[in-house]
């Protein structure tokens, strides 16, 4: 449900920046596809003479003709609008960045896991620091290592509540859930030089892991639009190869029904 939910919001985010940027075109390319659906469904009206004269195509033939043209109405925006894929997909990131950020129950979840686990090292004094089923607010965090791995836990969880809530862009971007160790101490050095005695915010974890997110996108981007516009050339050209087999198909069916009535009355 997630992925065809995570479809449905790249594509409305590539038309509507389309629609915004371009009104003319996006409209021209309506009518381009409505054009050329009407064009294509009158050559399957004629394709079945080809094969045998009096074939006439049936209702559910000329259903699937509309549908087709619709379903040309829709690709050839959709096809030109992958231009704005990488808008699109940053905006998203970034929708998805400022949520998390302000969940206070993603928060605390995580604040639990890693209270548990970073007294479970061994490395800080726990002593006058309550688990937060009781209350508890602050993880003690006088060592490096402390430091490093709650600010890698955060942003790996982060990214993978990324790969939960948005599994096809995941998969798009091939978001790793490893964060580079480098990335975190560098910036949980940075911080606690600058910010001495305070916790290391869940919010800078949470931008370490949309900016690798980020990093992993952009390499990836030109893939990505590539294999979008093949597979929308790839669905309309199997959807009008179903549509043109099926009309040859009835209409060498109707020849064989023809031939063997004819025969029938020959004989007689």
């Amino acid at each position: 449900m997630n992925s065809l939910t995570n479809l449905l919001t790249i594509i409305a985010g590539t038309q509507q920046q389309l629609l915004k940027n371009d009104p003319r075109l996006f409209f021209m390319l309506l009518g381009a596809g409505l054009l050329t659906g009407v064009l294509l469904w009158l050559i399957c009206t004629v394709l079945g003479h080809l094969f045998f004269k009096p074939y006439r195509m049936s209702r559910g033939q000329h259903v699937v003709c509309a549908l087709l043209t619709g379903l040309l109405i829709w690709i050839m925006p959709l096809y030109a609008s992958t231009h704005y894929l990488q808008t699109s997909l940053t905006g998203i990131i970034g929708q998805w960045r400022d949520t998390l950020t302000a969940s206070d129950a993603w928060r605390d979840r995580q604040f639990r896991v890693q209270y548990h686990q970073i007294k479970r090292q061994g490395l800080e004094d726990f002593s006058n620091y309550k688990a937060p089923e009781n209350g508890g607010e602050i993880i003690p965090a006088n060592h490096a290592e402390t430091r490093v791995l709650i600010g890698q836990m955060t942003a790996e969880a982060a990214i993978e509540n990324f790969r939960f809530n948005y599994p096809l862009m995941a998969v798009f971007i091939g978001a790793k859930t490893t964060v580079p160790t480098q990335a975190i101490n560098e910036d949980v050095n940075r911080f606690f030089k600058e910010n001495p005695g305070m916790n290391y915010p869940h919010a800078r974890s949470i931008q370490l892991a949309v900016e690798l997110i980020y990093r992993q996108l952009d390499p990836q981007l030109p893939r990505i639009i590539w294999a979008v516009r093949i597979a929308l050339i790839g669905v309309g050209l199997l959807a009008y190869l179903g549509i043109f087999g099926w009309i040859i198909f009835s209409a060498l069916k109707q020849i064989r029904i023809f031939s063997a009535h004819h025969s029938k009355f020959s004989s007689i």
